[in-house]
């Protein structure tokens, strides 16, 4: 369990989207002290007034980088691009992963002085902390027209962040989440996408509960951010990946990004 301070009179129904969280189902609190579950972070309280401009933020400097990354600029050249434009609109940066051809399968590359190549692809995965609120964004492109084998696997990822996004309830176990995931990507014809997780809540600390993973059966509750997350990574082609931060309201997923999750084509 954790505490936080709320300094002023705060309707805790809109701030935690249930009442059922406090003890005793108490609607307002006034100057005290509230013990909340740390799986519900920070998020619950303010996420929407914090989260989204840092969304913004970060939206801005992923087009400035992908507007200027042109085959010639190297790995190191792109993340210091992002990370200046991210000083610049205010926020601070987190280490980004920008990765190119081969290169994009690693997990976590350090950015080298590796050059794209015309044809290639890009792994974008970037973020910003704002007030203190973290927001992350994943996005796939190519340098040029993409083979088949991109554009099939990439459309079968898609489908399966759509259909988890499409998903997202209160009262919905994490765990559903991910099995649509996997459903619908193995639908679209990657049968071999194995995700042992599509993401985690967000707030306060980059990675919050709860896991969206099997076996997690804790609901989501209204006024939770979330990171959900597709990738795919085949060692020695290409890593895929797509990422989104959305926002659990009653009416299902509010999506915190605005760009298309589409695989973006490098002119």
């Amino acid at each position: 369990m954790s505490s936080v301070l709320i300094e002023t009179t705060v309707d805790l129904e809109w701030a935690y989207g249930s009442r059922s969280i406090l003890p005793g189902g108490t609607g307002f609190v006034t100057e005290a002290i509230v013990p909340f579950e740390h799986r519900r972070g920070m998020s619950l309280v303010f996420a929407l007034e914090h989260s989204k401009p840092c969304a913004r933020r970060r939206r801005g400097t992923q087009f400035e980088v992908i507007a200027k990354f042109q085959p010639g600029m190297t790995e190191h050249e792109a993340v210091r691009l992002y990370q200046s434009e991210v000083v610049k609109r205010g926020a601070d940066p987190v280490p980004a992963v920008i990765a190119t051809g081969a290169r994009t399968w690693i997990p976590l590359p350090l950015p080298s002085e590796r050059a794209l190549r015309a044809r290639e692809v890009v792994r974008f995965d970037v973020g910003c902390v704002l007030g203190g609120y973290h927001a992350t964004v994943a996005r796939t492109a190519v340098a040029g027209e993409p083979e088949a084998r991109l554009d099939s696997a990439y459309r079968a990822v898609q489908a399966g962040i759509e259909a988890a996004i499409d998903a997202v309830r209160p009262g919905v176990p994490a765990s559903h989440i991910h099995a649509v995931a996997v459903e619908a990507t193995h639908g679209a014809g990657l049968v071999t996408f194995p995700a042992s997780h599509i993401g985690h809540a967000i707030g306060l600390e980059p990675y919050e509960r709860p896991k969206l993973q099997r076996g997690s059966e804790t609901p989501l509750v209204a006024g939770e951010i979330l990171r959900i997350e597709l990738r795919h990574f085949e060692m020695g082609w290409a890593g895929l990946h797509v990422k989104e931060t959305v926002l659990v309201t009653t009416a299902g997923a509010r999506l915190l990004n605005r760009s298309s999750r589409g695989l973006v084509a490098l002119d």
